[in-house]
């Protein structure tokens, strides 16, 4: 994602120096020991990655207009209740428990897993066709409030192969342990970048790039909302050609199309009502 030269030190000055690319806190430029907070943390790129605000203004215009070429957009997407549940072993209600041993080995074809021992992970119905499909037409990101080692688990179970999100994993750590989102570590411009959430309240400074998804709740909803059975108590689940992730494909390909189709000076999904 990011394209790397380095400079010998002997051929290039510290004042001429711009700093661009830091890692573990070294100039790959001209070597100089860099501030610990220089820049911008990029660790979900790759581990003590920091980039100028320079750097990041210039990338985000180079990789859209790579991306343009290739007739594709940015699509940041959400993982908990956008694209899986998630729960806990000693959450479950006894009408579920059956789910323990109905789990799959396959991550390349099943829907149901078991995460760190204690947890199951349900795939929304048509995630693997989404991902697949939208992939044709945008960049992916993942952009969620969890934790790293969180986000890499449950992105093996979506894209096992490695062929949508490559290192495009955005996690708390990354967000400074903030409870919104932002698109300040999306290498990309705002004007070609799509969001899926569920939660609309945590992008409210990107409200215009936001569609906002229904909740997946596979497993019993224990804050208090939802007096209901869940899928997993009826043994149903939502519908595969119906369900929210097929509209959404549908606004998506809107989107797209009415970007590259149409005849502007300057285009912005800002500038569309999802």
């Amino acid at each position: 994602m990011v394209a790397i030269t380095t400079s010998p030190p002997s051929t290039l000055s510290l004042q001429s120096c711009n700093h661009s690319i830091v890692v573990n806190g070294l100039c790959l430029s001209c070597h100089q020991r860099m501030p610990d907070n220089y820049g911008v943390a990029f660790d979900y790129i790759f581990e003590g990655l920091r980039l100028s605000l320079d750097e990041i203004a210039r990338l985000k215009v180079t990789n859209s207009n790579k991306a343009f070429g290739q007739k594709k957009l940015h699509l940041v997407l959400d993982l908990d209740h956008t694209l899986l549940h998630t729960k806990a072993f000693e959450m479950l209600t006894p009408d579920e428990l059956y789910l323990k041993e109905q789990t799959d080995s396959d991550t390349s074809n099943g829907s149901l897993f078991v995460f760190e021992h204690h947890y199951l992970v349900k795939l929304r119905p048509f995630v693997r066709t989404f991902l697949k499909e939208v992939s044709s037409m945008f960049h992916i990101y993942v952009c969620s409030t969890g934790s790293r080692f969180y986000v890499k688990k449950l992105a093996k179970f979506l894209d096992p192969e490695g062929n949508y999100f490559h290192t495009r994993l955005i996690a708390c750590e990354d967000l400074g342990q903030r409870v919104r989102k932002s698109l300040n570590l999306v290498l990309s411009q705002q004007r070609d970048i799509v969001i899926v959430d569920d939660t609309q309240s945590v992008w409210s400074d990107y409200l215009d790039n936001l569609i906002t998804v229904k909740r997946y709740k596979y497993f019993t909803d224990h804050d208090g909302n939802s007096n209901s059975k869940s899928y997993a108590e009826m043994k149903t689940d939502e519908s595969e050609s119906e369900g929210e992730l097929v509209n959404v494909l549908g606004v998506l390909r809107r989107i797209h199309g009415w970007f590259f189709d149409t005849v502007m000076d300057v285009k912005d999904v800002r500038n569309l009502t999802f």
